[in-house]
């Protein structure tokens, strides 16, 4: 390599040090930072106690303010410093209202898991608080615990199992909370406790300007009434959260009535409670009816989650479709639609986006889920009860309610008193003693949409599954339910059935549901009856698929298949004529045939560990294709020089190539070729020698990431740094690189 393009390259990696030092860090969990207005001089406080402080034993600080003060977001600035702490292991939790302390400890055990490279599998509580006191006292770490409440400071640090006499010193707790009694009794002096104030007016309006009027970044246009727009703002009471709701409210908004009215609503409110301030922001969600589909209800229904929980959107999307809430032959996009609604009204929080912008992960702001969750329960009828470790279900009559959460507890039966004949959902996921669901409680739920027991110890589910008219979406999915035994071929009659994941049920498959079918189970080859599924998850663990049944699902759209032993796919896929969405786990794949490539409206392929595979098909051909991934396929040595030809990948915006170790070139591509290419991922591609300059002359080409590639030598003109940030060139570290490969896993590979 010349002189000169060595000082490029290196331009490349300084430029793309910037771009990935989050996911470098081993040690720190990021966090998202969001814009923090007017709390310079609490940070500066903050920052400076801990300085002053930092070779004492036992620091502790606290973070006091109202909800939507912005206490987390400064948590989360000071979380991420990179001067404020020397070593320490960082360890985030978020407490909540209603803590599961047992979720906690189990969280602490996985950060501490990876941070402190110490290995831990037991999930016995007496274990796991064993392990944790002793590892604890052993490692320096600063403890981050945002929002705990009266409930349980007064047995939260010992539920934790934070030792009272650590090894080490300079350990940090830094805690925030509504109340300075909540943090005194964690420890925490007076003297270390800082105040969060309200926004003042200067920094009330820049903060609301931002979000109101995003179009003229932050700009108060010509056409709006300077003197109503500040009213408005005033009302917000200098929350940001308040700020933020209101603001995003009023994006696009030019008309003097509306913000008149906007400000009625407001002076109606009181504005000295956060809630009533957010109502009018939800109140305003029925001006968003769209044939007959209320948006407030698909906010409310997001209460179901536990506080903090990273929501994946095809989960709240298939929880609203099963529901009823959105319907259509588009409802997958129309729910898309509408979280990137919410989004833009600061309703929810996003966490990742696509190439497109649409939201892909998020949660709710805690004062936000506390707004939904109110009004879920008290105007209409749903029982949320999520994240609380209940051992029981409680005692009440369960006739008139619509929806039923409780998610992450620790129950271990459904009674067979329990009656809910108008329930549209019942959420279960999470309870892992759950080992019974009795055939009257089954019978009960006439009205029923959407059952979730993921993560249950299920053996047996009702043979009267079948009763289940209404039923849409069946979950045992994400290495759940791994004793259960078999599925009862009722499952079969249910015709309105659209997503069936039975992902991680090796048992349920492996033992009888893959033998020839009985009177009364459902075996694999049972699974063509269902003809209206759109989505399906399925792992064989090591048994075959035979040919005739897949193909009967001709209203399939994403399909996965995690089929350890198979070498060959059944022909009759092909018959998926709606098919828009394909993952592929097959280690033993011997080849695709060009068949497959029939799909006309495939926009996603992934092929993933599939180990023998040395050959691709005509991917080329699949007219609708955007995203294309292919991730741990060690047998692929070239693609098809087709990749490049004119014509070929006329809608392909997404290529990513993760650990093919013996790729040793790229396609050269012909003028005109992948018309439509935005984003190039090369990682860990150890034996490709060179990334040819056409890939970055694509005309729509916005990103190339090239990572872990150490062989690699990327020719380009001697300006192209200066003129062009296209290009991403970085040789990781195996940390680093583990690092980033687990978020890029995140982003493409998991499966709903």
């Amino acid at each position: 390599m010349s002189s000169e393009e060595q000082m490029m390259v290196k331009k490349i990696v300084d430029c793309a040090s910037k771009v990935i030092k989050p996911i470098a860090t081993s040690n720190k969990k990021h966090i998202e930072e969001a814009l923090v207005v007017g709390q310079d001089s609490a940070s500066k406080r903050l920052e400076e106690l801990i300085h002053s402080q930092q070779h004492k034993t036992w620091s502790r600080y606290g973070l006091v303010g109202k909800g939507g003060a912005g206490k987390t977001l400064l948590l989360k600035r000071v979380f991420n410093s990179d001067s404020l702490f020397c070593n320490h292991l960082m360890l985030w939790l978020t407490v909540s209202q209603n803590p599961s302390f047992n979720a906690l400890r189990n969280d602490l055990v996985n950060q501490l898991s990876v941070k402190a490279n110490e290995r831990f599998e037991i999930r016995e509580e007496d274990h796991v608080k064993a392990w944790l006191h002793e590892i604890m006292n052993r490692h320096k770490f600063a403890l981050f615990l945002d929002d705990v409440w009266e409930t349980s400071a007064d047995c939260l640090l010992d539920e934790l199992c934070v030792p009272h006499s650590p090894h080490h010193s300079s350990n940090i707790i830094i805690a925030t909370s509504r109340s300075s009694r909540v943090l005194s009794k964690l420890g925490v002096s007076s003297s270390s406790i800082i105040q969060m104030q309200d926004l003042t007016e200067d920094d009330s309006w820049r903060l609301f300007s931002s979000h109101a009027f995003p179009q003229s970044d932050g700009v108060l246009p010509m056409n709006i009434d300077q003197d109503i727009a500040r009213r408005v703002c005033n009302k917000c009471g200098g929350l940001p959260l308040a700020l933020k709701v209101i603001g995003s409210r009023m994006v696009g908004i030019t008309g003097s009535n509306e913000w008149k009215l906007q400000l009625q609503r407001l002076e109606k409110a009181d504005t000295s409670s956060l809630y009533s301030t957010l109502r009018s922001s939800y109140d305003a969600l029925a001006e968003v009816e769209d044939d007959g589909i209320s948006l407030q209800l698909c906010f409310i229904c997001l209460a179901a989650f536990k506080e903090d929980e990273v929501i994946y959107v095809p989960t709240a999307i298939k929880y609203w479709i099963g529901e009823g809430l959105i319907g259509g032959l588009a409802r997958y996009q129309i729910g898309v639609r509408y979280l990137n609604f919410l989004a833009d009204r600061c309703l929810i929080e996003p966490l990742s986006k696509d190439n497109d912008g649409d939201v892909r992960l998020f949660r709710m702001h805690d004062v936000v889920r506390d707004l939904a969750h109110q009004i879920a329960e008290e105007e209409e009828k749903c029982f949320f009860r999520t994240g609380r470790d209940l051992r029981e279900f409680p005692d009440v009559d369960w006739s008139e309610y619509t929806r039923i959460s409780f998610r992450n507890n620790r129950l271990t039966r459904v009674p067979r008193t329990f009656g809910a004949p108008h329930i549209s959902s019942l959420l279960l996921t999470g309870n892992s003693c759950l080992t019974e669901i009795p055939e009257e409680v089954i019978g009960s739920m006439t009205a029923l949409g959407v059952l979730d027991l993921s993560s249950t110890a299920l053996q047996l589910l009702p043979e009267n599954m079948g009763c289940l008219k209404h039923l849409v979406c069946l979950s045992l999915n994400l290495g759940s339910c791994e004793h259960l035994l078999y599925v009862p071929r009722g499952i079969a009659d249910i015709k309105s059935l659209r997503y069936l994941n039975v992902y991680g049920c090796p048992n349920a498959w492996a033992q009888i549901g893959w033998k020839e079918s009985t009177r009364d189970l459902l075996s694999i080859n049972d699974l063509g009856i269902l003809q209206r599924l759109r989505k399906l998850t399925l792992a064989n663990y090591g048994k075959i698929v035979r040919e005739g049944i897949l193909g009967m699902m001709e209203q399939m759209q994403r399909l996965t298949l995690d089929l350890t032993n198979m070498e060959s796919l059944p022909h009759d896929m092909t018959a998926m004529s709606k098919l828009k969405k394909l993952t592929l786990t097959c280690p033993q794949l011997l080849q695709i045939e060009d068949s497959f490539c029939g799909f006309q409206h495939l926009n996603y392929i992934s092929l993933f560990n599939c180990d023998m595979l040395k050959q691709l098909p005509d991917l080329h051909k699949l007219p609708k294709l955007k995203h294309l991934m292919i991730i741990e396929c060690p047998s692929i040595e070239k693609f098809p020089d087709e990749f490049g030809k004119v014509g070929a990948f006329p809608m392909l915006e997404e290529f990513s190539v993760v650990e093919l170790e013996k790729l040793e070139q790229m396609p050269i591509l012909e003028d005109g070729a992948l018309p439509s290419l935005k984003i190039l991922t090369i990682m860990k591609c150890e034996a490709l020698q060179i990334l040819p300059q056409c890939y970055w002359n694509l005309k729509s080409i916005e990103k190339i990431r090239v990572y872990g590639c150490s062989k690699v030598l990327i020719t380009m003109e001697e300006n192209f740094i200066e003129a062009n940030t296209k290009v991403e060139l970085l040789r990781l570290s195996a940390t680093e690189t583990q690092a980033f490969q687990e978020r890029f896993n995140q982003m493409f590979l998991k499966e709903f």
